[in-house]
């Protein structure tokens, strides 16, 4: 380890990741946090993850901390992963001689070998694993230099290329030649661009550069981690202005936009900032997101079915582009958005129409009145089943029909949901439609 590149800055740890890193001591085996973590906390934000790595293969940490009384699940064994999860404990606990701890349902930590990786012919996955016992050859296979930092408890962050001031910079830089981080793995093309994205950094110059010359790697990874990647990127508070500054990158994976349809799509995602702060982000869901990136499309069938997302998630991104264009300024319009597409739905079309100006700032307050109140949206809501109606003479094929019929002055607020009202006025239908059909 290079001391000069120890930067001497107490991180606070949460308790259960301290021991966990006390009983690696205790077996003499050296361990950090690493990663996005370790980036998170020298920029004052609390981690959603938490990543650690140690100088010892797999099996032994396994068996380490299994007597130790941890759950561990070894979700990545063959490339050195385990899954630990980990009991809450207090401070007065940690120490180098902690040998045991008791598990509960707490925090859970991704530990992984130290390791070297070589070969990359999938353009995704190493061909080979090789575990070792050296830290900066386990940070010199990573991405960015944001990331390649180590917190060693105790002793400080280690920070062999730069990640510290490129992280006070705010700047994306790839680890060692970006050419060769990219042909490695062409996914972290678009981890660049999340980055970028999500904390507002600006993509050094040969790094950009070597995105662009790589691009088209993009091409061979797997739908499932484009969407992964891609869904991140654009709950990032930067979206608008990463898609339009590297849309060329963005083309790759949503070939179905062109530059004017993807700027546009960019721009909805920056008024859904404008209007949802970044402490009620989670508010706006990944469907709304997506349908406002994809909005210029008629239909985005093509795009979540290539994406493989999930049957749910593809038919609200649909519902959402093909009704948050209409205006909702009334009471009527909102509950007729209702009886098409549900309330869960309609919730999530007034969020990108009121970020596009074509709802009323009063459309949520008569959303959560139609919920509260239980107000007729549907056929099955309707106070008139279609017995009733075959006792009033109408004819079996017409009944769907005339429901709907009864349905539309209920939701337009001209005729209340009550049985004698409901059944008076479809007695009106049928006797005008014999009316029609003697004459």
């Amino acid at each position: 380890m290079n001391r000069n590149a120890l930067i001497q800055d107490e991180l606070i740890l949460p308790c259960e990741v301290k021991a966990l890193l006390a009983v690696l001591r205790s077996a003499r085996i050296e361990g950090c946090a690493v990663g996005g973590c370790v980036r998170d906390l020298m920029r004052g934000v609390t981690p959603h993850d938490w990543d650690a790595a140690a100088a010892a293969p797999p099996e032994v940490l396994r068996e380490l901390l299994e007597t130790s009384g941890y759950r561990v699940i070894p979700t990545g064994i063959k490339h050195g992963t385990l899954t630990v999860l980990c009991p809450s404990v207090s401070d007065n606990v940690i120490t180098d001689k902690t040998e045991h701890v008791s598990v509960d349902n707490g925090l859970k930590i991704e530990l992984t070998s130290y390791r070297r990786e070589s070969g990359y012919s999938d353009r995704r996955h190493p061909d080979s694993v090789e575990f070792t016992d050296s830290l900066d050859e386990d940070l010199a296979r990573r991405d960015f230099t944001i990331n390649a930092m180590a917190y060693l408890d105790g002793v400080g962050v280690y920070d062999p290329y730069s990640g510290r001031p490129d992280l006070e910079s705010h700047i994306i830089r790839a680890v060692g030649e970006p050419e060769r981080r990219f042909g490695e793995d062409a996914l972290r093309i678009l981890r660049g661009l999340r980055f970028a994205s999500q904390l507002g950094f600006d993509i050094e110059p040969d790094t950009l550069a070597a995105m662009y010359s790589c691009r088209e790697l993009l091409s061979g990874i797997s739908a499932e981690r484009v969407r992964d990647e891609l869904l991140k990127l654009i709950r990032g508070i930067d979206a608008e202005r990463v898609i339009r500054a590297h849309h060329e990158i963005v083309h790759i994976v949503l070939p179905e936009l062109d530059l004017p349809s993807l700027s546009a799509g960019a721009e909805l995602l920056s008024a859904l900032n404008r209007m949802y702060s970044v402490n009620t982000v989670d508010t706006v869901s990944d469907a709304v997101r997506l349908a406002a990136l994809l909005s210029s499309l008629s239909a985005a069938d093509t795009v979540t079915h290539r994406l493989r997302l999930d049957k749910r998630t593809s038919r609200r991104v649909n519902d959402i582009i093909t009704h948050f264009e209409y205006e909702y300024r009334d009471r009527v319009s909102v509950k007729r958005l209702c009886s098409h597409i549900g309330t869960d739905a309609a919730h999530d079309v007034l969020t990108l129409s009121s970020a596009r100006g074509t709802a009323s700032p009063e459309a949520f307050g008569w959303l959560a009145d139609i919920i509260e109140k239980g107000e007729c949206i549907s056929l099955s809501g309707l106070k008139l089943k279609g017995d009733a109606l075959l006792r009033l003479g109408a004819e079996p094929t017409d009944c769907k029909k005339l429901l709907c019929r009864v349905l539309d002055e209920v939701i337009d607020g001209r005729l209340e949901n009550e049985p004698e009202c409901l059944l008076t006025f479809a007695a009106r239908l049928i006797n005008a439609e014999k009316s029609t059909c003697d004459n």
